[in-house]
């Protein structure tokens, strides 16, 4: 039996994706992974700016966050910080 915080318990970064589209906003798809086996997806859709593309992949992590938990927690973003 592993420890509780052994790396295999967390959940992991798989993928990042961010695309700038021609209507001037920004999509970011946002991968995590658990256990090697599941695999978790958020995606978030924002303005293409500096701030707007940082709190567009904040968002997609957050919701990839909140399909691995399957509601039993919330998040909600409040800010970001480059």
């Amino acid at each position: 039996m592993s420890a509780p915080n052994a790396p295999s318990d967390r959940l992991r970064f798989a993928e990042f994706t961010l695309d700038r589209l021609a209507n001037g906003r920004c999509r970011a798809r946002v991968g995590l992974t658990w256990k090697d086996s599941e695999q978790f997806t958020g995606e978030s859709e924002g303005l293409a700016s500096q701030a707007g593309e940082l709190r567009c992949a904040a968002q997609a992590c957050v919701n990839a966050l909140a399909q691995a938990v399957q509601g039993g927690l919330g998040f909600e973003l409040l800010g970001v910080k480059a």
